[in-house]
Order: C-alpha cells, then sequence, then structure tokens
C-alpha cells in the first residue's frame, strides 16, 4: 500500500512538473489583436498588417526572432507564426514592422521618412500575458501629423521639428507597455523628421504630408519646405500655441491658402 501511494505521488510530481513547463512555453502561431483604428478629421487612421509582413519578437529567454503575418481578417485579428519551428519561451514581445525594431525593448520612428499612405508608417508594439500565451495585443506607438499644404510649389522635402528641449520626434526610444506604449527618449532620439518623396506630390489644390512622430505635447514647432531649386520657406507655430499629438491620432496643420501664400525664397 505504501508502495503504491509512494508511485501515486510521484506521478503527481512528475504531472505538476510537466504541466508547469508547458505552461513556460508559449506556441510558435500567435493570435495578433490589432488596436482599432481611429477615425480623426474625417480621415481614418488604419495600420495595413499585410500578409507575409514581417514581425520581430523575443521572449524571455531574450532571443531575437522574425515571424510573418500569414493570416489577415480584415477587422483587426491577424495570425502571426514564427519563421522557425521552436516554441517562445513565456511572454512574447513583438514590434511590427519588423525594421522598426531597434533593440529588445526598445523601438524605432524614422526620422528620413518617405511621403506614403495614411498609417503606413505608424508602428506597432504587443506583448503577451502568462494567462494566453499564444495571444498578443498589437497597440500604436506612433501619432500622425498630417500637414496640409497649399502651394503651386512642387516640394522636395519638408521638415517638421521642435525646439523643445524635452521633446524628441523620432529616432530610438524605450518602450513601457502599461497601460499603454509609452514611449521614453533616448540618446539616439531626434527632435525632428525629414519628409522626402513629395515631388509627384500636387500641393496647388491641397495636399498632404504626412509624417509619424513620437506621442506628446508640442509647444514649438517649425514647418521647413524645400523646392527642387533649393528655395526655402518656414513656417513656425505661433506663440502661446500648441500642437497636441495623441499616440493612434491625428493633428491636422493647414499652410497656406487662397489669401495666404507660401513664400519661398
Amino acid at each position: 500500500m505504501k508502495n503504491r501511494i509512494l508511485v501515486f505521488v510521484m506521478l503527481a510530481a512528475v504531472v505538476t512538473c510537466l504541466s508547469s513547463c508547458c505552461r513556460k512555453s508559449s506556441p510558435s502561431e500567435f493570435r495578433a489583436m490589432v488596436e482599432p483604428t481611429r477615425g480623426v478629421d474625417g480621415v481614418q487612421i488604419h495600420v495595413p498588417m499585410a500578409a507575409d509582413a514581417p514581425v520581430a519578437l523575443w521572449d524571455d529567454e531574450l532571443t531575437l526572432g522574425l515571424a510573418h503575418v500569414t493570416s489577415v481578417d480584415g477587422e483587426g485579428l491577424y495570425t502571426i507564426v514564427r519563421d522557425d519551428s521552436a516554441a517562445t519561451k513565456g511572454m512574447v514581445r513583438m514590434v511590427y514592422p519588423a525594421s522598426a525594431i531597434a533593440g529588445l525593448g526598445s523601438v524605432v520612428i524614422d526620422t528620413v521618412q518617405q511621403s506614403q499612405p495614411m498609417g503606413a508608417g505608424m508602428v506597432l508594439y504587443g506583448e503577451s500575458t502568462a494567462d494566453a500565451p499564444g495571444e498578443v495585443a498589437l497597440k500604436v506607438v506612433s501619432g500622425i501629423v498630417r500637414l496640409d499644404l497649399f502651394t503651386p510649389e512642387r516640394l522636395s522635402t519638408v521638415a517638421l521639428c521642435t525646439a523643445d528641449s524635452n521633446r524628441y520626434m523620432a529616432g530610438v526610444f524605450e518602450v513601457g507597455n502599461y497601460p499603454f506604449p509609452v514611449l521614453n527618449a533616448t540618446p539616439q532620439s531626434t527632435h525632428g523628421v525629414l519628409l522626402t518623396g513629395l515631388e509627384e506630390i500636387d500641393f496647388s489644390q491641397h495636399g498632404d504630408a504626412i509624417c509619424y512622430v513620437a506621442p506628446g505635447c508640442y509647444h514649438t514647432l517649425a514647418v521647413v519646405m524645400t523646392t527642387p531649386d533649393g528655395r526655402v520657406c518656414t513656417k513656425n507655430l505661433k506663440e502661446g500655441k500648441e500642437v497636441v499629438v495623441d499616440r493612434n491620432g491625428m493633428v491636422t496643420i493647414h499652410l497656406g491658402n487662397e489669401t495666404n501664400t507660401l513664400v519661398f525664397e
């Protein structure tokens, strides 16, 4: 009888150990929920995670890996699968797109950005939980400054920058995730963004220059517009004004109109 009890105890211990080990390993396939888009100024912000798009991830063993979006349901729910067959260990963190990862726990918002569709330059970050190791809630970390420009000139670049000493727009940021992603500046953060690839945009009937920046309240802002032949127009935020960029939100700045022409010199 004692032997039976001993065997039962040993089996129970093995089952408990196996269960514990299983709980520590999360699967190689993840169900990823993307934060809903937000409509601002009548424009929907959408993060277009495409099938086969690469995603960077790491786990409790601090092993950096890659995964890919394998299915899209069109309503903010995606399937993401690791490129190798190994399961992750413990909590998993993800960054989309993979090119936006700047090291474990940090992301990069490009300081030089190409003109691209609304939402295409937004960075997503997410973490799984111990209760649901195969599920990751991906949330937007950046915001959008939409420059509505009215000018007959063709533009080659637009620079958006701030003189606020404690406010950074782009570069490398550490990410905190509670209760939502918060970007903390690092020595590799910058005070501005340079937007290129604007030559084909017709601003004579109003055109958008979209900048993706870190969220925050900016008390100083300058917009520097340059033509292909090197002429420059600079517009500064009026004194006493401020621009608030929300995470996963957009603020629009209107520059130039029929009665207030942008002058390039």
